[in-house]
């Protein structure tokens, strides 16, 4: 009884402890000015224009492949690899299982 009774007590420390530090990590972020201006242009004003740059960005790297070829190679092949297993991890969970 006196076990489970420290145990809610170390619980709910915990809890407050936790609570109290993210909330002043958020206060702490909150008044923290920019360092700098981030430009912005040229974007893409569309809706279209803004969902293909994403798409490209996403499934392409596309950024990374301008700045740096050697990291975007290694970023595409672990991402897709990443990708392919966890497809094949499907399996495991869905019902049919497929490629039996």
């Amino acid at each position: 009884m006196v076990i489970g009774v420290i145990y809610a007590i170390l619980f709910w420390a915990a809890t407050f402890v936790i609570v109290l530090g993210i909330a002043n990590k958020i206060r702490i972020y909150w008044k923290t000015p920019a360092p700098l201006k981030i430009p912005t242009t040229p974007a893409p004003v569309t809706r279209g224009g803004v969902v293909i740059r994403m798409m490209t960005e996403v499934f392409l790297f596309k950024s990374l492949f301008r700045s740096n070829k050697l990291l975007w190679i290694l970023g595409f092949v672990f991402h897709y690899s990443m990708l392919v297993i966890v497809l094949r991890h499907f399996r495991y969970i869905l019902d049919p299982v497929w490629g039996v």
